[in-house]
């Protein structure tokens, strides 16, 4: 092997190093994005601001205290899984991790009681089961994608944070819109009962 081939194997290798250096710094400063290690993140100020100056909303059930953006809160402690709902105008930024679930079902449920709007802002996961039966199927809810990745705000220090490995989902529950869907599934178990 000739001396130039041997310098540009270095040099290609010493790149190399440095873009896999680069990538475990990345990671490492948002590495509680990317795991379940933490799932307290704030929703950044400017986007609650914009969803609070067209919903006002009135509740966020899933605090930890120090990241309310309501004046009414639940914490752990007050467990907003076991809270009634009803009455309110409801953000929610749900805990992302395993339990995630509970609290999109939690929203379903309290919706399809009719008396009160419920706002999530959930992880885009449109090829999860969860996605697909409680958010998707359902006929009354509206959701838009966000742009690019939301910028979360970590607890602890109480600056914006890296990135999440994956995009954000905006999901819309109206009262309003529980009696349409409350009117279907009426009209549609009549219409299977004709048939049988």
């Amino acid at each position: 092997m000739n001396d130039e081939v041997f310098k540009s194997i270095l040099e290609f290798m010493e790149m190399a190093n440095d873009h896999a250096q680069n990538w475990r710094q990345k990671m490492a400063m948002t590495k509680g994005m990317y795991s379940s290690d933490k799932d307290n993140w704030q929703t950044p100020p400017e986007l609650f601001k914009k969803l609070d100056d067209d919903f006002h909303f009135t509740l966020d059930p899933a605090s930890d205290g120090n990241n309310a953006l309501c004046e009414k809160h639940y914490t752990a402690k007050e467990d907003g899984l076991n809270q009634s709902w009803q009455g309110e105008v409801v953000f929610l930024n749900p805990p992302y991790g395993r339990d995630m679930i509970k609290w999109v079902q939690k929203a379903r449920a309290e919706w399809l009681k009719g008396d009160c709007t419920i706002v999530l802002l959930l992880a885009s996961r449109t090829d999860t089961k969860w996605f697909q039966d409680y958010i998707y199927s359902v006929d009354g809810a509206k959701w838009n994608f966000t742009r690019g990745r939301v910028k979360f705000i970590d607890p602890d220090t109480g600056k914006p944070a890296g990135s999440p490995a994956f995009g954000s989902v905006i999901v819309e529950f109206h009262k309003s819109k529980v009696y349409k869907r409350m009117f279907i599934d009426v009209w549609e178990h009549r219409m299977l009962s004709w048939y049988k």
